[in-house]
């Protein structure tokens, strides 16, 4: 299992993160956390060919 740990940087909250996936695709979770705990988290996901 492969991991990535995003980060925003700099003065904004908004990340990206690019996985490459193999030839054979597959199934990809995704773990969201908020550094506030009233803050809400959206995640959007673009399958690019």
């Amino acid at each position: 299992m492969t991991s990535f740990a995003c980060k925003s940087v700099g003065g904004t909250s908004n990340e990206s993160c690019t996985v490459k996936a193999g030839p054979a695709g597959g199934t990809y979770y995704v773990r969201a956390r908020p550094m506030v705990s009233t803050s809400t988290v959206s995640i959007v996901a673009t399958i690019t060919r």
